[in-house]
């Protein structure tokens, strides 16, 4: 190691960097996040005494340059972190001599209190602070050294390292690390390319990125295989690339790389033919590969060509082998592909040489040799002991005399082998042996089994790639432990719980012999994904009142996975000329590592509201109308009519605080995504309503009693659900149940709202058409899906108050919140909604295109519900895009209203509402329910 430092020890003075969080790289970003709910967490602290034991990191300070000068860190007493220095260490401090030594000899032992980087050009000291701080307040050694080197290598940053070292006190000292930096990649620039693949996507397809990565000519090498690959991808087999290095003089330290790409001729497959098969085209056209990947290539329609790749033939290839094998034809195999030139070539005009100048159509012919077709003639187990050899053959398919179908029959070897997998004899060997008999062309199998002598249990569960998220919120999400019998099916559905949380993109687990036989480590390796949800948009709130403005800004900021522990924190937040509503949420919904989850919530809301019913005459009904016979025979368009006439104005204050809490439990029944969830809540609040009183009378008695005035009101919520569905926001498959009951004013006070609410509902999802694209992650999928719920408002179990109609209905959801058409406002104490949809998910949890048929219906009183024809039903058809996002549940649909009459359809029974020709109209809708 050199030991001469002129350049470094002619420098006056060396700057101090401040005291930064320790946090892993990737963390970085989430630091800042975490710190917009610092405000948030004071609020909830009484809450929870688990959830605010972590503290919250300091806010970042600013970041200092290479040449400023930082103020003088005062030092720890070697005493004790909780003591003060003496005056005396200060002064020896603040009076040491600065003289530094390559030497680390006379320093070891000496407490590291501070890490200064010298040489950094394009590095800034943000991306070394993990470094700096792992090695903070440690001893120097000759092992921290040597560490400290190779972890500064290791960032792939620098050519050279060396170390200095400075004593600052008796006990402690600076340490410099002199770095040498790697020429930064300022700009990366491609010459010859065409239209073929674009920049952004060769972009892509190499490892340097401009301004991030740091010059090595093996990486430049590297990226020109890239680029080549990227080209043979889109056919264009003979390219070649080069690239050239030169010295940026914009930017020190820096350089340039060119990459020169000579794109050659390009191949495109047109389609597939075959000789010697039996089957026709369409029925080959239609096998399936691995995880259900259709053909690459099989379309004969020479205007949908497709790139020439080599990787792709193979894959068909071994797509129709199997195709073979499934069908019986154990012999089968293809002799040979031939490419035959389908068209030679078409001229580009106004390319250069070096660029595609050609394209060549090739047909693909697969020669055939089927062979003769096998018949299964059935199994037969020997070695088996755990379990008999009926319950073993009951895995493998029947059809004894039938073509042989070879994916079922590893499918059944596959549910063998698992079989004792589950029960920890994960070592058990499976052997088939085949037997074919060429004269009677029959195909059986023995199948040969080495069971386990032990039951293999688990030393250790390891998480690994999670840099937010602490190990035990993984951890508890697993239903096994160090210890325990090794269970697969136990490990599936763990990493199903962990899919489920939402909080990884990607879990792979992994299974490793341990330090003796008979153990396995588990390993579990995770991608996070993104847990922090912010969202800016307009909610589009219906009114009954013309010239109002029924649009106001949103803004939500959530984190569902708050500091690492699994919390959920956020706020909702909605201005608008009408509506103002903040909401500060905060859940736990894995308390102390159990099914049990717990969530608080605090808001605030003022609105101006209008169209409210009111009641001048005092006659308890709602104006205009004279008897409630007359209120009940009245239509819904002319209620809304009356409630813009007469309806009055007022302004409403509120402030509500409420707490909810859920017990989950997963079921395996029908499929793994069963779980059966009860949960409830408690909300209570206190309101304030204004108006003027010398012209307004609303209907409502609390309206009257809560003016000017602070009223109470709460309401208990407990409910019980059970779901089959696969995805909870946007399911693709699945049965979901759940009933649910909302009890209004369970503690007795002047003037609460009395009543009982019930819903119940139903969804079913189906996919009907569900294709995998090739090569891609992407799932074509059209969804069927049918639900049905049904509300009704009851009267309070212990309270004589009966919910009217006009008075309490608002408390069901009005039609112009839940239907998607246009149907006028109206009041109700039950409410029936059902739909049917087609829903083809263009962007998966973005945005997906629904086609939908709803009917629903509402009845203002109970008793009309045994009187209801078809005639009393509403009906919409329509279509048009939703947004899934959970934050922005927005959609914009093209609709079409209409009714039955007397047997005949009415397609525009509204027409006073704003539609297109013949009754069609925009609606959007904001919070879809069902």
């Amino acid at each position: 190691m050199s030991t001469n430092f002129p350049f470094f020890r002619n420098l006056p003075g060396f700057p101090k960097p401040p005291s930064f969080p320790s946090y892993a790289g990737a963390l970085r970003s989430r630091s800042r996040n975490i710190g917009l709910f610092l405000a948030f967490s004071g609020l909830l602290a009484f809450s929870f005494s688990e959830a605010f034991t972590v503290g919250l990191p300091a806010q970042e300070p600013a970041e200092t340059t290479e040449t400023s000068e930082a103020p003088p860190k005062q030092e720890e007493s070697e005493t004790g972190p909780d003591e003060i220095a003496p005056v005396a260490d200060v002064e020896n401090a603040e009076n040491a001599e600065n003289t530094i030594n390559s030497d680390p000899t006379e320093f070891m032992g000496l407490r590291i209190r501070d890490i200064v980087f010298q040489g950094l050009i394009n590095v800034r000291e943000r991306e070394l602070r993990v470094l700096r701080d792992n090695n903070l307040d440690q001893e120097l050694s000759n092992e921290i050294i040597s560490n400290i080197i190779i972890d500064t290598f290791n960032l792939e940053y620098f050519a050279n390292v060396e170390p200095a070292y400075e004593k600052i006190s008796a006990k402690s000292l600076r340490l410099y690390i002199i770095v040498e930096e790697k020429k930064q990649v300022s700009n990366i620039r491609f010459r010859g390319r065409s239209s073929l693949l674009g920049q952004g996507r060769l972009k892509e397809a190499i490892y340097l990125q401009e301004r991030q990565s740091f010059y090595e000519e093996a990486t430049v090498r590297a990226d020109e295989r890239r680029i080549e690959a990227a080209y043979f991808e889109k056919g264009a087999l003979n390219t070649k690339v080069q690239s050239s290095v030169e010295d940026d003089t914009k930017q020190s330290n820096a350089v340039i790389v060119t990459f020169f790409i000579n794109e050659g001729e390009r191949l495109r497959i047109t389609g597939a033919d075959f000789v010697g098969s039996s089957y026709s085209k369409s029925k080959l056209f239609s096998a399936l590969g691995a995880g259900g990947r259709p053909l690459n290539y099989k379309t004969d329609i020479f205007f949908f060509p497709k790139d020439y790749v080599a990787r792709n033939i193979e894959d068909d290839r071994q797509t129709y082998e199997a195709f073979y094998r499934s069908e019986g034809y154990l012999d089968m195999r293809i002799i040979r592909v031939e490419e035959i030139l389908f068209r030679v070539s078409r001229t580009k005009l106004k390319v250069s040489q070096n660029k595609i100048a050609r394209t060549k159509y090739l047909k693909l012919v697969y020669h055939i040799d089927e062979g003769p077709r096998y018949n299964y003639d059935g199994v037969s187990i020997e070695g088996n002991e755990l379990f008999s050899e009926e319950e073993l053959s009951e895995l493998f398919p029947g059809g004894q005399g039938e073509p042989f179908n070879m994916s079922a029959f590893n499918a059944s070897l596959g549910a063998l082998q698992q079989k004792y997998i589950s029960l920890g004899y994960a070592q058990t060997q499976v052997v088939p042996v085949e037997k074919k008999d060429g004269t009677k062309l029959t195909v059986s199998y023995q199948i040969k089994i080495t069971e386990s002598k032990v039951r293999n249990r688990i030393e250790s569960i390891e998480i690994k790639g999670n840099v937010q998220t602490k190990d035990y919120v993984v951890l508890r999400e697993i239903p096994l432990k160090a210890g325990d019998i090794f269970n697969g099916a136990e490990l599936r559905r763990g990493i199903e719980n962990l899919v489920y949380t939402r909080f990884f993109e990607t879990v792979d687990p992994q299974i490793v012999q341990g330090s003796a036989p008979g153990l396995i480590r588990i390993i579990l390796n995770v991608s996070e994904g993104q847990t922090m949800n912010v969202t800016a948009g307009l909610r589009i709130t219906p009114s009954t009142t013309e010239g109002s403005f029924p649009i106001s800004g949103t803004f939500q900021l959530s984190e569902n996975n708050f500091l690492g522990r699994g919390y959920t924190l956020g706020t909702n937040l909605e201005l608008g000329i009408n509506a103002q509503n903040v909401q500060l949420k905060f859940g736990n919904s894995r308390v102390s590592g159990s099914n049990f989850g717990i969530g608080l919530s605090l808001g605030f809301s003022h609105s101006q509201n209008s169209g409210i019913g009111q009641d001048l005459d005092g006659n308890g009904i709602l104006d205009p109308f004279l008897t409630k016979q007359s209120f009940e025979d009245a239509s819904a368009t002319l209620i809304s009519q009356y409630l813009s006439s007469y309806g009055m104005r007022n302004e409403t204050s509120s402030i509500n605080l409420g707490i909810n809490s859920s017990l989950t439990w997963r079921i395996p029944i029908f499929n793994q995504y069963s779980r059966l969830e009860f949960s409830n809540g408690y909300n209570t609040g206190i309101s304030y309503v204004d108006y003027d009183n010398d012209v307004f009378r609303p209907l409502s008695e609390r309206s009257r009693g809560n003016f000017q005035t602070w009223l109470f009101s709460d309401t208990l919520k407990f409910g019980l659900g059970w779901s089959t569905t696969d995805v909870p926001s946007e399911p693709n498959r699945g049965i979901s149940l759940v009933q649910r009951f909302t009890l209004g004013g369970l503690v007795p006070a002047d003037k609460n709202i009395y009543y009982l609410q019930s819903r119940s509902s139903l969804d079913f999802y189906v996919p009907i058409v569900e294709v995998h694209a090739s090569r891609s992650d992407y799932v074509f999928r059209l969804i069927f899906h049918f639900g049905t719920s049904f509300n009704i408002l009851l009267q309070h179990p212990w309270q004589d108050a009966t919910p009217d109609a006009q008075i309490y209905g608002s408390q069901l959801l009005r039609y112009t919140m839940l239907n998607r058409g246009s149907w006028t406002y109206d009041y109700g104490r039950a409410f029936w909604n059902t739909t049917a949809e087609i829903r083809y998910p263009l962007i998966p949890r973005v945005l997906t295109i629904d086609l939908f048929f709803d009917a629903i219906m509402l009845w203002r009183e109970l008793s009309q519900i045994s009187s209801t024809g078809l005639d009393d039903f509403r009906f919409t058809l329509g279509f048009g895009p939703r947004l899934t996002i959970p934050q922005l549940p927005l959609a914009i649909y093209v609709t079409k209203n209409f009714r039955s009459n007397n047997g005949s359809l009415d397609g525009d029974p509204e027409p006073d509402n704003i539609v297109m020709d013949q009754g069609w109209a925009f609606s959007f809708v904001f919070n879809i329910q069902f």
